[in-house]
């Protein structure tokens, strides 16, 4: 696994190269920063986004999935339009 450091937009940025995929890593100034996984075809994989994980599947589908407020867990698998946001 390789890591770059650099920065876009006058902010920090690392790059994770891994053997199944690219991952990029932007500070966003709250506690968690952006997260975007991409696999070698160049589609996205994964992405954190705001507390919500988002997860595409092997069948290209995006799922969302994240924390409620009183700890439960939820997903909505998301529409091909919203998926493409």
């Amino acid at each position: 696994m390789s890591v770059l450091l650099g920065s876009w937009r006058d902010r920090p940025i690392t790059i994770s190269i891994k053997p199944n995929c690219i991952t990029v890593s932007i500070p966003t100034g709250s506690t968690e920063p952006d997260v975007f996984s991409y696999d070698y075809e160049g589609r996205p994989w994964t992405a954190l986004l705001n507390g919500i994980a988002y997860r595409r599947g092997l069948d290209g589908k995006m799922v969302a999935k994240w924390q409620t407020l009183d700890r439960g867990r939820d997903r909505l698998w998301l529409l091909p339009a919203e998926a493409r946001q």
